[in-house]
């Protein structure tokens, strides 16, 4: 899945730089994902082996935290509150407008 087809649901986004997207096994991290920063270079790991609908749901969720670093917004509390919200409103939003595809 191209990483590029989220972006269009995080309308309030301005700019986000180049993101890699990496499929891992976060079998024993007990996780869907995780968003990792590097002098403002972003990676998102997504567990491998998760269906279409998880998928999108977890790489909006976290292309959400990578918006929340570039705003300076660094309070886990509020981090996730915000990104839950707003995964489920731009994951419907996703899922009604475009088709299923395989996520590799």
């Amino acid at each position: 899945m191209n990483v590029l087809i989220a972006f269009d649901y995080i309308a309030y986004i301005h700019y986000i730089p180049q993101t890699s997207v990496i499929p891992t096994d976060l079998t024993e991290d007990n996780v869907f994902g995780w968003c990792l920063e590097n002098n403002n270079q972003f990676e998102i790991e997504i567990h491998h082996n998760l269906g279409y609908f998880d998928f999108v749901t977890t790489l909006i969720h976290e292309l959400v935290h990578v918006d929340q670093t570039l705003r300076g917004l660094f309070d886990d509390q509020k981090r996730e509150n915000e990104a839950y919200v707003l995964e489920k409103k731009l994951g419907k939003k996703f899922m009604l407008e475009n088709e299923p595809c395989k996520v590799s």
